[in-house]
């Protein structure tokens, strides 16, 4: 982070934070609710960000 809001109370400057990797899952399914997106059995697989680039497990 380098500039938080000032109602922001979870994050100081310097958290490192990422963002969600999957981006199409159903959110309703048993593995969706226990936060386990990659497992969704409605997952179309498409969303992953950086996935094309190579060495993309590097820079997250």
């Amino acid at each position: 982070m380098v500039e938080v809001g000032s109602d922001v109370t979870r994050f100081k400057v310097g958290d490192k934070v990422t963002v969600e990797y999957y981006t199409d899952f159903c959110g309703e399914c048993t593995y969706c609710r226990a936060g386990q997106y990659n497992l969704c059995p409605y997952s179309k697989g498409r969303g992953e960000v950086g996935r094309s680039i190579d060495g993309y497990f590097l820079l997250i």
